[in-house]
């Protein structure tokens, strides 16, 4: 798997346009570029990150190569919001512990069953 981290300081009020814009281009690729979707997030300082996740780095290269051509919409939105953009990271996992449920301890009848 692979992860791009793009991380911005937005224009102040402009954030729920973003937000949208942000999205909408997400909903785009992950249907027409096979991506795993993305997350968003907002540090306590103000900064946005975003991390989109793909099956490998090859899928990403090859949806940038369309560019903002794929969705000229939420692009439009975003635009004008981003006061700052910081370097975009590109990750690849190697080990990947993260869950979708908080953990349950097994009962002692579970952990005797075969």
């Amino acid at each position: 798997m692979y992860v791009v981290v793009y991380t911005w300081r937005l224009e102040e009020g402009k954030e729920e346009l973003f937000r949208q814009g942000w999205r909408h281009i997400t909903e785009t690729i992950y249907k027409q570029c096979k991506s795993f979707g993305a997350r968003l997030h907002k540090t306590d300082e103000g900064i946005w990150i975003a991390y989109t996740l793909w099956p490998d780095r090859e899928s990403q290269i090859s949806c940038l190569k369309i560019g903002f051509d794929r969705d000229p919409k939420g692009f439009g939105m975003i635009y004008d919001t981003i006061e700052e953009a910081y370097p975009v990271l590109h990750l690849t996992i190697t080990d990947d512990l993260l869950k979708t449920e908080l953990y349950k301890p097994e009962t002692s009848t579970e952990k005797d069953k075969p």
